[in-house]
């Protein structure tokens, strides 16, 4: 009997962890051009662990069943915090981030004259820092 009971309660508890999992396979994609994005971090709130998008833009993450959210971070987009229930079709949409550059002045060496004017423009580029 006591044999009996120490199995049912082995189940029950192996039942009950794997339970509390989900797993969620997705795929991320650029917001404009909608081409796959490969290497982008995805992280829910809770742990510590990641995912990383393979060439194609898709990943597979392991979730608890209370896991609401995922963070997802690239360089040149937007830090994204997306909700699980907005997934559809098993794809995600993140944004691009976009600084624009005020003015560059591009000198050349090849010419003795010249090498005076590129120090005036070095002097006036550090002044603007």
């Amino acid at each position: 009997m006591k044999f009996f009971l120490c199995v049912v309660f082995a189940n029950l508890c192996f039942f009950t962890t794997f339970s509390q999992n989900t797993t969620i396979i997705a795929k991320l994609l650029d917001g404009e051009t909608k081409q796959p994005l490969e290497g982008a971090t995805i992280k829910d709130g809770k742990s510590k662990r990641f995912s990383v998008t393979c060439v194609d833009g898709s990943f597979e993450k392991d979730l608890a069943t209370t896991t609401k959210n995922l963070e997802i971070t690239m360089v040149g987009y937007e830090k994204n915090l997306i909700e699980i229930c907005q997934i559809t079709n098993g794809q995600i949409f993140i944004k691009s981030k976009s600084k624009e550059l005020s003015e560059v002045d591009v000198a050349a060496l090849g010419i003795k004259g010249e090498k005076k004017h590129l120090v005036i423009l070095f002097k006036k580029l550090i002044q603007k820092i």
